[in-house]
């Protein structure tokens, strides 16, 4: 009999038993140590989590994260696809508990289970974004007119990412405020590029918790009057150049595919795509 409950922390250890049988084409230890951080970052909400268990072994889970936007991730293991049914009822009831308007889910192109359950509950395609991820093998030179963000630099800085992601779901101002404690312990770095004293452009560089070598790109953004100068590619590459220097190999991030500019400069900065994934979104009634 499966039954669906409350995720708690003292499953951790059957919850990543679980995460990696509903990934057998990735290595073990990467997607242990992806789930770990995940669970660790601070939009993470442990009362937004459900599993659904059998036999006291977890076949199926499903969480809200708070980050820009509700994003659901469901997952489920081999053989029990039917209990995404089962998991998304329950979620959808502490989405409305909570007064949530939409909530949003990404799909791997080749996750046709998850394709499929997206079709049936009638979610609506909003996009498709591109996962990219580049090598650091040599040291680099941070660009001229960039550097590390201090403290006094934040409201510009949220102004300046406002701006560049007005009118997408992407809550700055929250999302910053969400990582204050990692802006300390050196896990969440912001880049800026400045142009006669004004903040022209940021980056936001996130560290793996689990993994020091491995880094995110969650935001880049450049003001509307200096973009098309060069600002954006000093910018990544600045984060390339600091994140090698402190022992960082691998950088990810994610692009919304019809953005072609932006591609266009990941793609010329020694990116390379290695996945699609599309995002939908849901009405909570």
């Amino acid at each position: 009999m499966v039954t669906v409950e409350r995720f708690k922390k003292e499953l951790i250890q059957g919850f990543v038993e679980f995460w990696e049988q509903a990934h057998p084409r990735e290595q073990s230890g990467e997607h242990a140590d992806n789930i770990l951080a995940l669970l660790s970052m601070p939009y993470y909400n442990q009362d937004l989590h459900l599993i659904a268990r059998e036999n006291e072994s977890i076949v199926a889970s499903a969480f809200i994260l708070t980050v820009e936007y509700p994003y659901l991730v469901i997952k489920t293991i081999p053989g029990y696809a039917w209990t995404a049914d089962m998991l998304f009822s329950a979620i959808i009831e502490l989405a409305k508990a909570r007064g949530m308007k939409h909530i949003y889910i990404a799909t791997e192109k080749s996750d046709r289970e998850l394709q499929a359950f997206v079709t049936a509950r009638k979610f609506r395609f909003e996009k498709k974004e591109l996962r990219l991820n580049t090598k650091l093998n040599s040291a680099q030179h941070m660009p001229v007119h960039t550097h590390v963000a201090e403290p006094s630099d934040f409201e510009e800085i949220i102004e300046v990412l406002e701006e560049a992601f007005h009118g997408e779901h992407v809550d700055v101002r929250r999302y910053i405020e969400l990582h204050g404690e990692q802006l300390t312990n050196g896990e969440f770095i912001v880049i800026v590029y400045r142009e006669d004293q004004v903040i022209a452009g940021a980056i936001v560089l996130q560290i793996n918790p689990n993994d020091e070598r491995k880094a995110y790109i969650p935001l880049v953004g450049v003001r509307g009057k200096f973009r098309h100068c060069g600002i954006g590619r000093a910018l990544v590459e600045s984060a390339k150049a600091w994140a090698y220097a402190h022992g960082v190999n691998e950088i990810s991030l994610a692009v919304n595919s019809e953005n072609a500019c932006a591609v266009e400069l990941y793609l010329k900065s020694g990116f390379e795509i290695y996945d699609e994934v599309y995002l939908y979104s849901y009405m909570v009634e």
